[in-house]
Formats: structure tokens, sequence, C-alpha cells
């Protein structure tokens, strides 16, 4: 296992839940456009599988975060 990979499933689920819970789920273009970016839907707009590379700069914060003794959550 990569060290991604370990991160990602240290701070995937929590990540992935607090990104969900930020887009409204209204349909407009703004949330379609950032679930695409995010990988939850492809061009076509149908749900696919997220790439955890696209979670870096998220993950990156977080480990900042509790690096320093704070508490990532």
């Amino acid at each position: 296992m990569t060290v991604l990979e370990r991160l990602n499933a240290r701070y995937g689920p929590a990540l992935e839940a607090e990104l969900r819970s930020a887009l409204p789920e209204n349909g407009t273009l703004l949330s379609q456009m950032v679930a695409y970016h995010l990988g939850w839907v492809n061009a076509e707009g149908r749900p696919t599988a997220a790439d955890p590379g696209k979670r870096i700069r998220p993950l990156l914060m977080l480990l900042a975060c509790d690096g320093v003794g704070g508490e990532w959550q």
C-alpha cells in the first residue's frame, strides 16, 4: 500500500463526507461542475468512482493540521 493510499484510508472518509456536505445537491450548473472536477460524476453526469489523487490539497491541509498538534476533524 502506498503512502497516499494509507493516508487516504485514514482521512479519506471524513474528507469525502465534508466535501459532499458542502456541495448543494440541487443540480445547479456549479454543483454539477464541482462534482465532475472532484471525480464524482463523469462528463455525462453519471456517477463514477472518485480518484483519491483529486484529494491531495485537502489531504495536505489535514496532515499539516495534524502535524502541528491540531484536531484535523
